[in-house]
């Protein structure tokens, strides 16, 4: 519930995540915002029922695991995580 929208980007295949936000009218996918933004806080401010949100992105996971040999979207992925990472880190005390 808490974690960065970015983190479902390495959990969920990436066709499958498209499409799903696609439905939803949901524009995380490759948002900046989405690396510093949580999923609680995203669905506040667009005003997404977050419990029917968060049930469909682990159904997802469960049923369409991300991979990174055959995922097309994964070469955009290290980078942006890697961004997010050393941010997170840097944050630390």
């Amino acid at each position: 519930m808490d974690s960065m929208i970015v983190e479902v980007e390495l959990a969920i295949e990436r066709k499958a995540l498209r499409d799903y936000f696609h439905k939803a009218g949901i524009k995380c996918l490759d948002c900046p915002a989405a690396e510093i933004e949580t999923f609680r806080q995203g669905a506040h401010v667009h005003n997404i029922d977050f419990e029917a949100h968060l049930g469909a992105l682990n159904d997802l996971a469960r049923t369409n695991p991300f991979d990174p040999k055959s995922d097309a979207g994964y070469v955009s992925l290290p980078r942006r995580f890697g961004r997010w990472l050393l941010g997170r880190l840097q944050d630390k005390p």
